[in-house]
């Protein structure tokens, strides 16, 4: 399906029935590289009742050791 796709550059969807089309498809490629910088993941899924479901992973870290790795 399309899911699989979401994430490619200059990649947009089906155009919805109750919007205008807009954008370049660059939003969730630029959301997906953030995240993969951050440690993180991004995933995508058709939602059995219409739309798309989109979900982020990102690993935390406990503000002691924040604060020791950030410079000051």
């Amino acid at each position: 399906g399309e899911a699989e796709f979401a994430f490619d550059r200059f990649r947009q969807g089906r155009p919805s029935p109750y919007a205008a089309p807009s954008g370049f498809g660059l939003g969730l490629y630029v959301v997906k590289s953030y995240v993969t910088l951050m440690g993180g993941a991004v995933g995508a899924r058709n939602h059995p009742e219409g739309g798309a479901e989109f979900a982020c992973d990102l690993p935390l870290e406990s503000a002691g050791r924040a604060a020791r790795a950030s410079p000051r």
